[in-house]
């Protein structure tokens, strides 16, 4: 899928000019050990990406034995909802762990489902559907849909989609997903379908490089 203007670069243009920061795409967790973040940028609405999201956790577990921690930061386009990846952010963000099952979910409403998720509304009512809640309060028992609902409707996860936005471009790709490595608040390599197009291929790419010694 081509990268296109994302959709909300005209309310948030002027964070374009900021620099971009390792840790700024994930306020909720803990800075990297090593100080290297790597961001894996997808489109909900991207079948690759779609693919590539099944070993995310393969590749979170290669880059935390390299001294790197992953993020997964989602950007909509233009002429799209923006309204999944604000509840992937705000869950992100504010329970951090329960970000996973939120993007399983949202990526499998998008493509197999066909949601649109116009609204807070609709993604909130799928993920009630899904019974994400319920399993969510199972495995981190402060977690509170109340409170990811509340903060998907403020600026913050919009200033975060604007910051992997800003990281897209800095990277130069055209097409999703591309994996992003940053290290103070520069860009120092990446992975993105120009170099492996098959998502299999992308994938072993990525953990090619994780499993090999720091040279930045």
């Amino acid at each position: 899928m081509n990268r296109r203007i994302l959709l909300i670069v005209a309310a948030l243009g002027c964070l374009l000019q900021a620099p971009a920061q390792a840790q700024s795409t994930a306020p909720g967790l803990a800075a990297s050990p090593s100080g290297v973040v790597i961001v894996e940028l997808v489109n909900l609405q991207c079948p690759r990406c779609r693919a590539v999201n099944d070993y995310v956790p393969q590749i979170e577990r290669a880059a935390r034995a390299a001294g790197a921690d992953l993020r997964v930061a989602p950007l909509a386009w233009d002429g799209q909802s923006a309204w999944a990846d604000r509840v992937y952010y705000a869950a992100r963000d504010l329970f951090p762990g329960t970000e996973n099952l939120v993007r399983e979910v949202l990526f499998d409403g998008i493509q197999r489902e066909g949601m649109r998720f116009e609204d807070l509304s609709q993604v909130l009512a799928y993920l009630e559907r899904r019974e994400v809640p319920k399993q969510l309060v199972a495995r981190f028992p402060n977690f509170k849909m109340s409170e990811v609902a509340a903060y998907a409707g403020t600026d913050a996860p919009l200033l975060s989609e604007m910051k992997a936005g800003r990281l897209a471009d800095l990277s130069m790709a055209q097409e999703v997903p591309v994996f992003v490595w940053v290290k103070n608040g520069e860009v120092v390599d990446s992975v993105s379908p120009a170099t492996a197009a098959d998502p299999l291929e992308m994938v072993q790419l990525v953990l090619k490089k994780l499993n090999k010694p720091a040279t930045k």
